[in-house]
């Protein structure tokens, strides 16, 4: 019958007989883990997870898995990936942090035939100066046989202050304190935690012995680089230097600790560094919390300031539609991520008139709100000394191609309302033409050899203006695309001929002509996250 034999690791030698005689093999599992409530194979240390690995039955045998466990799982040597089944074959080794198991397909009838399998609990073998330890595996976990009674107490101490601690500038000095008292001969602790992203940069910090307080260091040396490329705890030839790795729950090099006895010429003996790298695998943990903690706090300070950004966009958007007899509006504007580049307003003008425009930013998020701000505020000012629509834009444009030396550009529909001629006069800077919606449900895209280029392309640049009647019963409908590339799920785009159909229905008024268009729109996303900004204006004569 297939067993599992303990051979290393507190209460070895021991055997675990996997018995599936009972059930059916489909529902039979081993759980193996510290949670001795569900785990028939309960191993103590800290290090292993309440439920740690799972050895199940199947057609052909017994698989290994990991449980998602934080310190992994070990088969021959290489480990398990979380939740994916290995058929274990007869002497296949289990370990799981310091603890070796050995699969056995049959049990042996007695003592003396357990054939060339060991059944012992050999010591691990130890590196010699200039050799290196797997850095992944956990073989050394359990060994604490070398640890004298004061290097205990150091360890226990670190432990405790490693717990407490919750941020990286809280975290470090800790660390380099404790090294320093687990290694009496050292006389600098160093450690190099590697660049995590733009919100957390490389940091290396050192701790003299005797020194009241950490500093930095310029660059990491040759031998701690190499700890980090390759995970594995190295000494250097002259034991002078030991170097273990950090990594995270999936492997990945997070940095690396160090010390030096170089001053005081007392070489590391091989059991120094097997403890260093046990104390690596436990500084992990905290490390990894810490980053995770930091970034955690930077993410709800970017939070709360899109917030901010977002109400004072809010602000500088129109707070209502205007009230003109005669006249009726309707708008809406959604953006894709906290802020967005889209962007509408009303502008009275002079005369009894009124300016409508929607534009449209490439690009995404602050950096495009930042610039529709910019033009916003070039296209008011213009409106206020220009009263041509054409001159407006033109001036607007070429201002905008000065001082642009990203390259971005913005696309931008100009309409401005005669309001005692009921006369519109458009020009387009390279946005979507406006859509006309006649009484009798004809649909009119106003502008086609009009429409010219975004504003920031070309800086001499002329537009051209149309100039249209709005009649009684007539609606406008300006629209960004965030409008017409509207994705479902299926990735299919909502289209210029649906909203065309949309629009030729029946009308009703200004809101009624923009809500219908906008839940069109959400009925065809569904559940799709939004992928761009989405602005509407529509405007209606009364009968």
């Amino acid at each position: 019958m297939p067993v599992l034999r303990l051979v290393k690791g507190p209460g070895a030698p021991r055997e675990f007989t996997l018995d599936a005689s009972d059930v059916s093999r489909d529902s039979f599992s081993v759980l193996i883990g510290r949670d001795e409530r569900v785990c028939s194979i309960h191993l103590s240390h800290p290090c292993v997870s309440r439920r740690h690995a799972r050895v199940a039955a199947d057609d052909l045998g017994f698989a290994l898995a990991d449980e998602e466990s934080k310190a992994g799982t070990f088969l021959n040597g290489q480990r398990l990936k979380p939740r994916a089944a290995c058929a274990l074959r007869h002497r296949d080794r289990i370990e799981i942090c310091g603890y070796t198991f050995v699969y056995q397909d049959e049990a042996p009838e007695c003592a003396g035939c357990a054939g060339d399998e060991d059944t012992s609990s050999p010591e691990p073998e130890i590196p010699d100066a200039g050799s290196a330890l797997d850095g992944s595996t956990t073989t050394w976990l359990m060994r604490t046989d070398f640890h004298a009674q004061p290097k205990l107490a150091a360890l226990m101490q670190l432990t405790k202050e490693l717990r407490k601690a919750v941020t990286l500038d809280d975290l470090l000095p800790d660390v380099l304190d404790g090294l320093l008292a687990l290694h009496a001969q050292a006389d600098r602790a160093l450690i190099v935690l590697r660049e995590t992203g733009s919100g957390r940069p490389g940091t290396i910090r050192v701790r003299q012995r005797g020194s009241g307080r950490m500093t930095e260091a310029a660059q990491a040396g040759k031998l701690i680089r190499e700890v980090i490329a390759t995970g594995n705890a190295i000494m250097s030839d002259q034991a002078l230097t030991i170097s273990a790795p950090l990594s995270d729950l999936e492997g990945k090099p997070l940095g690396a600790i160090q010390l030096d006895a170089l001053a005081s010429q007392q070489v590391f003996q091989r059991e120094d560094l097997e403890l260093l790298a046990t104390v690596a695998f436990q500084v992990s943990f905290v490390v990894e919390n810490a980053m995770l903690h930091e970034a955690a706090l930077r993410e709800r300070a970017l939070e709360t300031e899109l917030k901010l950004a977002q109400e004072i966009q809010v602000e500088l958007l129109p707070s209502e539609a205007p009230q003109i007899d005669g006249y009726e509006f309707f708008d809406y504007y959604a953006p894709a991520k906290y802020v967005g580049g889209d962007y509408y307003d009303y502008l009275p003008l002079d005369d009894d008139r009124l300016a409508l425009v929607v534009g449209d930013v490439s690009g995404k998020g602050v950096p495009a709100a930042l610039l529709m701000v910019k033009v916003a505020s070039e296209l008011e000012a213009s409106l206020a000394t220009e009263r041509d629509p054409v001159a407006a834009l033109n001036s607007v444009n070429r201002r905008f191609s000065r001082r642009n030396p990203d390259g971005a550009f913005v696309t931008m529909v100009l309409a401005i309302l005669d309001l005692a001629r009921h006369q519109m006069s458009v020009v387009n800077a390279g946005h979507l033409r406006p859509l006309l919606r006649r009484p009798d449900g004809t649909v009119v895209e106003i502008g086609d050899a009009e429409a010219g280029m975004p504003l920031g392309v070309v800086p001499a640049r002329t537009y051209e203006q149309t100039q249209l009647q709005i009649n009684a019963g007539d609606a406008l409908v300006l629209i960004s695309d965030g409008i017409t590339e509207a994705q479902s799920a299926g990735g299919r785009q909502y289209g210029q001929p649906r909203l065309l159909a949309q629009l030729a229905a029946s009308c009703g008024t200004a809101a009624d002509l923009g809500r219908r268009i906008i839940d069109d729109v959400d009925r065809f996303v569904g559940s799709h996250p939004q992928s761009d900004d989405r602005c509407l204006l529509c405007l209606r004569r009364g009968s």
